[in-house]
């Protein structure tokens, strides 16, 4: 006989087909099978012969258990959730020197040398007598045992600090005007709750507002070493406003960002992988609840808090996932700091402001690279907060002048659309993969 062991949850992704299938097969198999059962299909593996189901056993006893078996088993089915689980047993099993035969999960993928795949029942079986032949096999079980010493917590938090102190700098450079509250929720939301990436500096350029203002902006300021408040001390407009910020930027990526947003956790994380996965895209902004371009959500929430909760479900299962667009709102967008110096910042032909980000984009987009919208990143805007202070007549005035000189460089201007629809995150299971 051979015995084969599993200890672990037994639930909707347990593949009962399989292991029913290859106990049918192989009579010489005998399954001994620990763990609370949470679905339908896996109760029926107790009606096999050779598959034996103890339940929960205590965690004292799962080295113990584990010692007597011959293979050990992770026959998990593919199904969205395991994709991305990274199976803490196979390193329990390989501490104890015992051979696994799992079915094809990705993060296995890195320890194929050491771990039996199955796609089958069939496979399964074949592999189990793979796995068997290896059980006394000293040099293979040094090297299982050599796997899990690689694959401790404490391993794994020297990765996470190696690759945390690997991060490289962002510069945050964030228009400020008139309202110190705006500036400051804005700031709240980089530095307040602690630090959203580990190694940021944040430019605060001021563009003239009142001295008490200015004030209250530095008084906050002042609770943290990597904010500098540059004062113009004049408004100088959206676009030399930033291009202040720009000039002083010494990160390898750039962060605009209005002073009337707040960022959801994660999203500075979000950005730059887009940018440092494809090298083609110029400019990456991220969703968001209040803008006239395809960025913007259906979303509703009263504060800040109920915020980060529904944003948080909006992008979970986009990771990576971004969507191209014409035109990336330059509220909140991020480029390379190379792309900049290399094709300029943001033109001041527009004065006070608007058409900058539509212009910088066809910059970008003459120059190969493309703009996109980060499906797996939120910042809350209140919008156009300092230009909602300027009369109607006067903002209508200022927008026609400046889409004539838009137009003079770059031909007709494409009026801002929306998005319709959204494609379904990677995470929504087929209904039958829970059955």
């Amino acid at each position: 006989k051979i015995r084969i062991g599993y200890v672990g949850a037994i639930a909707d992704w347990y593949d009962a087909k399989m292991i029913t299938e290859a106990a049918r097969a192989r009579p010489d198999f005998e399954f001994h099978l620990c763990g609370n059962i949470t679905a339908k299909a896996p109760q029926k593996l107790q009606d096999e012969p050779n598959i034996h189901m103890y339940g929960e056993i205590p965690y004292e006893q799962v080295p113990a258990f584990l010692t007597q078996m011959d293979v050990l088993i992770i026959p998990f089915r593919i199904i969205p959730l395991i994709r991305a689980c990274d199976p803490v047993k196979f390193y329990e099993y390989c501490a104890l020197g015992k051979p696994t035969v799992s079915t094809p999960l990705p993060e296995l993928d890195r320890a194929k040398h050491l771990a039996f795949i199955a796609n089958s029942a069939d496979e399964f079986c074949a592999q189990v007598d793979q796995a068997y032949a290896q059980k006394d096999n000293k040099k293979f079980i040094a090297r299982l045992k050599k796997f899990a010493a690689q694959n401790t917590w404490a391993h794994r938090a020297e990765q996470f600090d190696a690759v945390l102190s690997a991060y490289p700098k962002i510069s945050v450079v964030v228009l400020s005007y008139g309202d110190p509250e705006l500036t400051k929720q804005t700031l709240h939301s980089l530095k307040g709750q602690g630090d959203v990436y580990p190694n940021m500096e944040i430019l605060v350029v001021d563009n003239g507002s009142p001295s008490e203002a200015l004030a209250e902006i530095h008084s906050y300021a002042d609770q943290f070493d990597d904010i500098e408040i540059i004062e113009n001390g004049e408004n100088l407009g959206f676009a030399r406003g930033n291009n202040v910020g720009l000039d002083r930027a010494s990160g390898e990526y750039v962060l605009l960002l209005n002073n009337d947003t707040y960022v959801s956790p994660g999203s500075l994380y979000a950005m730059i992988r887009h940018l440092q996965r494809d090298e083609k895209i110029g400019a990456v902004g991220p969703l968001t609840n209040n803008i006239g371009n395809e960025a913007k959500l259906d979303i509703v929430y009263d504060n800040m808090d109920e915020m980060i909760t529904r944003s948080r479900a909006l992008k979970t299962g986009y990771r990576g996932v971004h969507f191209p667009v014409r035109v990336v709102a330059y509220f909140a967008v991020m480029f390379r700091a190379s792309d900049l110096a290399a094709y300029g910042h943001l033109s001041q032909d527009y004065g006070r402001g608007m058409f900058e980000d539509d212009d910088h984009c066809n910059v970008l987009k003459q120059n190969g690279l493309s703009c996109v919208v980060a499906e797996d990143a939120f910042v809350h805007h209140e919008l156009s907060a300092t230009f909602s202070k300027i009369k109607d007549a006067e903002r209508q005035a200022l927008f026609d002048k400046n889409k004539k000189t838009y137009e003079k460089k770059w031909g007709k201007w494409q009026a801002h659309t929306y998005r319709e629809g959204r494609e379904k995150s990677a995470l929504l299971c087929d209904p039958q993969d829970l059955r």
